[in-house]
């Protein structure tokens, strides 16, 4: 499940009653959603990196009575401020589950690959590499190069044997992102992609630029649903040129794009309508008529549709947002034809 958290991303995986969570952004969201399918346990929980809108909602999962944590991946990071409510919030809350569940805590997310594998999930870790968790956030490359946060950030390929996949890009910026592109032996093929920095720049420089690396990272993934986790009131995302270099990247193939929340690119205008559009699951925009898709379920047993509420999705998009929806294409091609006019 990809949830709306707003601007921020938390993505919980699902094998029966088997949990692994990914990122624990803004409200109780990851919360509610255990208590719905009843799950007590968490096998692993990883954070990407240390931003607070990967990590708000952490320092209660950890100290919540009623959920246990077995491991928790979180690397260092000094660049946070350890004196800070919420840092101290999160050293209590460890240091809680650690005596209450017997936590066990990571510090290198490198070798996760195993260790988060469930009976029928397969969760590969393609980014940071080695050489890149040595270094360590605010450390050097051999090359001299200051890495910032979301170098080390966690990209996660999920899949099930003979299945589905989704490939999971947090915050991964554009130098490590175009490593992965380039790696041979990276598999990025995924049927969904959660897309890096919820739809924002990656650092590649111009709009033309961003433009071509969206585009470059669309045909390495070739997925069937390019998921924005996007919140509404903060930024524009996704941006125009992203979605623009997806779109042509992806022209030769059905391909759906989905928000979590009604971008600004989309609908100036806050729209009076619930956007959630899968009443079992919460969603942080749900009630205030922010959300687009909402939070969704992704089914990669196969079995099922991809997105199980895709039609409710394409109805909400088609009749109360309209042809200006960047996920519909339209607006691309009438905001293209405006700049070549006025060039």
């Amino acid at each position: 499940m990809i949830l709306d958290v707003g601007h921020g991303s938390a993505a919980v995986l699902i094998d029966e009653k088997e949990a692994i969570v990914v990122d624990a952004g803004s409200g109780d969201l990851v919360t509610e959603t255990l208590e719905r399918f009843e799950i007590t346990e968490v096998r692993s929980l990883v954070i990407s990196h240390r931003h607070h809108d990967h990590t708000s909602e952490l320092p209660s999962l950890l100290s919540n009575p009623d959920l246990e944590i077995k491991q928790l991946f979180l690397n260092a990071d000094p660049t946070r401020t350890p004196s800070t409510p919420f840092e101290e919030q999160l050293r209590a809350a460890l240091n809680d589950s650690v005596r209450r569940s017997g936590t066990e805590f990571q510090q290198a997310n490198v070798t996760l690959g195993a260790r988060m594998s469930t009976a029928r999930l397969t969760v590969e870790v393609l980014s940071p590499s080695v050489d890149l968790q040595l270094s360590g956030v605010d450390g050097e490359t051999a090359s001299g190069e200051v890495l910032h946060p979301h170098a080390l950030a966690v990209v996660l390929r999920v899949s099930v044997e003979n299945g589905r996949a989704v490939l999971l890009g947090a915050d991964l910026d554009y130098t490590r992102f175009q490593e992965l592109i380039d790696n041979d032996e990276s598999d990025l093929s995924a049927d969904v992609l959660v897309y890096p920095h919820h739809g924002g720049l990656s650092g590649a420089g111009s709009e033309s630029a961003e433009e071509a690396f969206a585009g470059r990272v669309a045909s390495a993934v070739a997925p069937d649903v390019v998921v924005f986790s996007n919140g509404r009131d903060r930024f524009r995302n996704p941006r125009r040129e992203i979605v623009r270099g997806i779109r042509k990247a992806t022209d030769a193939k059905p391909m759906r794009m989905v928000c979590t929340q009604l971008s600004k690119e989309c609908c100036a205008e806050e729209i009076p309508a619930d956007g959630r559009l899968d009443d079992f699951l919460a969603s942080a925009g749900g009630a205030t008529g922010k959300s687009c898709c909402g939070s969704m379920i992704i089914d990669l047993g196969g079995h099922e549709h991809l997105l199980p509420i895709g039609h409710k999705h394409l109805d909400f998009v088609l009749n109360t947002v309209g042809d200006q929806a960047l996920c519909l294409g339209k607006s691309l091609l009438q905001g293209e034809e405006a700049e070549g006019d006025v060039a």
